[in-house]
């Protein structure tokens, strides 16, 4: 055998010793909904801005194997809900999912979603909030004239899922004054051709859909909503997922991958928003500075 045979054959057994040595780790499946900008799927190093993060985290964890697959959120919590062995780096923190979901220190904050509306109207409703940027959803689910659009399965964070739940258990799941589809795409689409009136969504996802120059969308916080909420990791309770939820707190103990989170969050806002981002994740890690 030539020398530079030789060569090649070493090249080939080194890379089968590597294969092989990876088929002996841990593997974890990933889960993602289709929820950009924040989620978009891994294909290579592409993806949503959150895909992105959480990339750089799962390259801290080389002793697993990592495997990513996409679904809506609905799909994905009935899942993690039976214990099937995945996980999501895409979770809000509910009461409901906490009693199967072992969690993982928050991540980054992120500013909560609130009311998209077309700009006419925004202006029908300005008496429910004054000209200001802020009203309460309470206050529109009274308006008989209002149709809504929301994403199945998606938490919109504690305060608002608690008022949309009082409201469906009154008026019943198939209530004609609310649109709920898996993906807020379609809802966009809805919203500008006039087949909803409003929809629960975050300023990023204007961003993306409408464009940051876009005048004909009104962006409404919500006065029911805390100053944030906090994105997290998520594995099926049990030793399983409790031991990587316990390797991704190790990671997130670098305070450059949330220092990274911030910046690539930050890119999705619409520019009226970034320095109320900032503003939210000073406080942030001040608050986390400050635990035991």
């Amino acid at each position: 055998m030539s020398f530079k045979a030789m060569g090649w054959l070493c090249v080939v057994l080194l890379w089968c010793a590597d294969v092989l040595a990876d088929t002996d780790k841990p593997v974890i499946t990933w889960r993602a909904p289709d929820f950009p900008p924040f989620f978009a799927g891994i294909d290579g190093r592409n993806g949503g801005v959150l895909d992105r993060l959480h990339l750089l985290v799962t390259d801290a964890m080389p002793e697993y194997q990592h495997r990513y697959r996409q679904s809506d959120f609905a799909r994905m919590i009935y899942e993690m809900e039976r214990g099937v062995s995945t996980c999501s780096y895409a979770l809000l923190w509910t009461p409901e999912r906490s009693t199967f979901v072992a969690y993982s220190d928050p991540v980054i904050p992120m500013l909560p979603p609130g009311l998209v509306l077309r700009r006419d109207q925004a202006d029908r409703l300005a008496p429910l909030y004054g000209g200001e940027r802020r009203v309460s959803l309470t206050a529109l689910l009274e308006n008989e004239s209002l149709r809504l659009g929301v994403v199945r399965g998606r938490s919109y964070g504690r305060a608002v899922d608690q008022i949309a739940r009082q409201y469906f258990n009154r008026v019943g799941l198939n209530d004609p004054r609310t649109v709920r589809l898996r993906h807020a795409e379609l809802l966009f689409g809805l919203l500008e051709a006039g087949r909803v009136d409003a929809i629960l969504a975050h300023s990023s996802e204007v961003h993306y859909y409408a464009g940051s120059s876009n005048t004909d969308l009104v962006f409404l916080a919500l006065t029911e909503q805390p100053a944030y909420l906090l994105q997290y990791y998520g594995c099926p309770r049990g030793a399983w997922g409790n031991a990587i939820i316990d390797a991704i707190d190790k990671v997130l103990e670098d305070p450059a991958i949330r220092q990274e989170g911030r910046d690539l969050y930050r890119q999705t806002l619409l520019p009226v928003d970034r320095r109320a981002y900032d503003d939210v994740f000073d406080l942030f890690m001040e608050r986390r500075r400050a635990l035991p």
